[in-house]
């Protein structure tokens, strides 16, 4: 039984890294061709706002590397899973670290949604509700992240008391 359940473990984590690996691969094109591609053509086909090109480029730029380190701390926390040390303190760095990371990102998005929203005016629906969607899908990842974070310390916490029990 144990056995079958080691198997089964390893097959997830290799699935799970897997996925980390397609997704991350997927950040990447979308940094190096897909935004730079679409910032041309919108600042094509709008030029009374082209100024905005480079910076809205940087700061997606930044919600993507964001979202990479997101990707490396499940890669990492992972690791810790396989070796039985999620619940340590161990998982704090790529906990905090991922944390940190959806909250860039959701500052990322809901400034850039504010900025057309309210200082240009100009956002339509979709690009308005979608980056709304990401900046709190963002908040919510962040928040649970944390809410982890206060499990992993509190069953550390316990674990030292059981050792100082035993």
């Amino acid at each position: 039984m144990t056995n079958e359940r080691s198997k089964l473990a390893l097959g997830l984590a290799t699935a799970l890294r897997g996925l980390i690996l397609a997704l991350a691969l997927g950040i990447a094109c979308t940094m190096l061709v897909l935004i730079p591609v679409m910032a041309s053509q919108a600042a094509d086909a709008y030029p009374e706002v082209a100024y905005l090109r480079w910076p809205f480029v940087a700061l997606l730029e930044v919600a993507s590397v964001a979202g990479l380190v997101v990707l490396g701390s499940l890669w990492r926390l992972i690791a810790l899973g396989r070796a039985g040390e999620f619940l340590s303190e161990a998982s704090a760095r790529p906990l905090g670290l991922a944390t940190v990371s959806f909250i860039i990102a959701a500052a990322t998005f809901l400034g850039i949604d504010a900025y057309l929203a309210v200082g240009l005016q100009a956002a339509p629906p979709l690009v308005f509700y979608g980056l709304l969607a990401g900046g709190l899908a963002c908040l919510a990842a962040a928040l649970v992240l944390r809410a982890l974070l206060g499990q992993v310390r509190s069953a550390e916490a316990v674990k030292r008391e059981l050792e100082e029990f035993v």
